[in-house]
């Protein structure tokens, strides 16, 4: 993604809230979002990033966005944002479980979805203590999801 776009994505993000004063950026966030961002040319990741942007310069919510959650969400793949946003967003138990609730709506196969599971408990954003892979969103995992959210 070029630069120019990700800041026409940023301000698009920022219109749609209404929101007309600006953050001013750090370096320190600038700098690893752009450079994240730039090369990334799958779709999901780009709204991520474009949508950590608007919140990183959205002086209601810059305080949202940690350095630490950019080199969390430089590991994601796709499957991992669609996955953590599911389970984020759901509001009750997902059935039959979490495993097959996200592998039927994501039209993906179990085996993948376990990776994307196994891939984000090591991010620390999900969590589980049984041997049933039913596992649940930690704090960093909602965090992030808030730093990113629309």
């Amino acid at each position: 993604m070029q630069a120019q776009k990700l800041n026409e994505e940023k301000e698009e993000y920022l219109r749609r809230r209404g929101q007309t004063e600006r953050h001013e950026l750090s370096r320190s966030v600038a700098l690893p979002i752009f450079e994240a961002a730039v090369d990334e040319e799958r779709e999901v990741l780009r709204g991520l990033w474009a949508r950590l942007l608007a919140n990183a310069c959205d002086p209601n919510r810059h305080q949202r966005v940690r350095v630490s959650f950019i080199e969390t969400i430089r590991k994601f793949e796709p499957i991992d944002a669609l996955v953590l946003q599911m389970i984020g967003d759901a509001s009750g138990p997902l059935k039959p479980s979490v495993r097959d609730y996200v592998a039927g709506t994501l039209r993906i196969q179990v085996p993948e979805v376990m990776v994307s599971f196994e891939a984000l408990e090591e991010l620390k954003c999900l969590w589980h203590q049984t041997e049933i892979f039913n596992p649940i969103i930690t704090d960093r995992g909602r965090l992030i999801l808030a730093a990113v959210a629309p």
